[in-house]
């Protein structure tokens, strides 16, 4: 497998990079960093800053004109232990998005189909992110920006449903 998660294009910025919007309440991180090993520290070290206990979405791409949410409550040390367990289809099949936020703070990070991450929240990530390679390039155009294709297999699609049963997610009517 390849250690590009679940994008490619041949137009887009190879190196990490972040985008940054923020008033007096809130941050949104936009981040690309194209190397699963950064990635997971990111997720791993956000994940274990929130509540015990978060909410848990995939939303399901197989069908990229109908997709479908799956949701529900987990452990955070829980998420953490299933993150390894289902790392590859985590990192490499790229037709979900992986959502995890704190049901009282409202803080929120997203791991999308594109292999971009989403981070709401009210704590400065600058720092966290220049040392995972990170550079502020608020102008820099991100990987959905342009002509890509996405990553999955049969098994990892198959891999996909199991890990959403296992985490005991509800389909969203």
């Amino acid at each position: 497998m390849n250690n590009l998660p679940k994008c490619t294009s041949n137009s887009y910025s190879r190196e990490p990079f972040y985008l940054l919007q923020a008033d007096d309440n809130c941050r949104r991180y936009t981040v690309q960093l194209n190397d699963q090993f950064r990635i997971r520290i990111l997720l791993s070290g956000f994940i274990e800053s929130l509540t015990a206990i978060v909410e848990i979405r995939i939303k399901s791409y197989e069908d990229p004109f109908n997709p479908i949410v799956y949701s529900g409550n987990q452990e955070r040390s829980r998420i953490q232990a299933l993150m390894t367990e289902f790392e590859e289809v985590i990192f490499h099949n790229g037709y979900h998005d992986l959502i995890i936020q704190d049901p009282d703070a409202g803080e929120c990070i997203i791991f999308d189909q594109h292999g971009l991450i989403y981070m709401n929240t009210n704590r400065d990530y600058s720092d966290n992110l220049g040392n995972l390679g990170a550079e502020f390039k608020q102008k820099e155009k991100l990987i959905s920006q342009s002509f890509h294709w996405h990553h999955s297999s049969e098994s990892l699609d198959e891999k996909l449903v199991e890990f959403i049963n296992v985490l005991g997610l509800i389909k969203v009517e």
